[in-house]
């Protein structure tokens, strides 16, 4: 349980690194 949190989390992050990342291009 606790991998699978941990992997849900960096993929959050990431998406929100993406997004934020592509509206500060924008």
């Amino acid at each position: 349980v606790a991998m699978v949190l941990a992997e849900s989390q960096r993929l959050g992050v990431t998406k929100l690194g993406i997004v934020g990342s592509e509206q500060f291009v924008q």
